[in-house]
């Protein structure tokens, strides 16, 4: 169990270290702005994701993540997935 858990922790930290080689940063990970607006109907009605708590939600992520305030993987959380190498490239 705990290295498949590690496969998929590997998977995504590989996908964000692509990411971050394209330009990919904090400011990408948002929301479309329709989602910080009340939902007009339906059993979501006045319903919305507030910024500032997803904001929070998001850096409480990149804490749990290991991850930088900017959203890129700390040297210690590449290492530890053996994905070290990525550094160079």
């Amino acid at each position: 169990l705990y290295e498949l858990l590690m496969g998929g922790e590997r998977s995504i930290v590989l996908a964000r270290m692509f990411n971050v080689r394209e330009g990919f940063d904090k400011k990408n990970d948002c929301l479309f702005e329709r989602m910080h607006k009340a939902m007009p109907a339906g059993p979501l009605q006045g319903k919305f994701f507030d910024q500032k708590e997803f904001q929070a939600a998001l850096a409480l992520y990149y804490e749990m993540m290991n991850w930088d305030e900017n959203g890129v993987p700390r040297k210690a959380k590449l290492y530890s997935l053996n994905l070290g190498w990525l550094l160079a490239a």
